[in-house]
């Protein structure tokens, strides 16, 4: 069985998972607007998820986004702040590329 990741977005307006193997090739994703509730949406957009494919032994999962800090302490997982996540993915996926322009709900950011 391959071992799988969880990451997830809870930002201002949405929330985003992917579900990731250890190749980094992506397994299953969620996009779902929270309309102002982001735990409920989260808890929908996991139990998508786990429609699809075995949650219960997760490799690791962690959080990023405006809302996702909270989240993370409430159930011990791991939280990364996003413009530090968007600029190691942008070194780990796309190493040549130079600029980033990251339109959210919230704000909006060029890196």
């Amino acid at each position: 069985m391959a071992r799988l990741f969880l990451g997830i977005d809870v930002g201002s307006t949405t929330v985003k998972a992917v579900v990731i193997d250890q190749a980094n090739s992506i397994v299953a994703t969620q996009y779902l607007r929270a309309n102002g509730r982001p735990r409920p949406t989260l808890l929908k957009a996991v139990k998508a998820l786990g429609f699809e494919h075995d949650l219960s032994a997760l490799a690791g999962f962690g959080f990023t986004g405006s809302g996702g800090e909270a989240i993370a302490r409430q159930v011990g997982g791991y939280h990364v702040n996003e413009l530090v996540a968007q600029t190691r993915a942008l070194g780990a996926f796309h190493a040549d590329a130079r600029t980033v322009i990251e339109i959210g709900g919230q704000d909006s950011k060029f890196l």
